[in-house]
């Protein structure tokens, strides 16, 4: 059966795990970090499961934008 999801069901989910191609003269490396619908916000990781954790964390506890960067940074740079 199929089922009919409005976008009032979706708000919920503002964030997601996004990647980014970074080069250096000869050298490229794949980044991942998080984006919502304004658009990418900060990469912080090369690891895919970081950042759709980290985009996971952020819509359960509806985390504004303005915090994100912050977030991150107290959860994968703090000693």
């Amino acid at each position: 059966m199929w089922q009919v999801v409005t976008f009032s069901e979706q708000e919920d989910i503002m964030y997601r795990a996004e990647q980014k191609q970074i080069s250096a003269e000869d050298d490229s490396v794949t980044v991942w970090g998080i984006s919502d619908e304004k658009g990418f916000i900060l990469d912080f990781t090369t690891d895919y499961g970081q950042a759709e954790n980290l985009a996971a964390l952020l819509n359960e506890n509806s985390v504004e934008r303005q915090h994100v960067a912050e977030i991150a940074e107290d959860l994968f740079y703090s000693g």
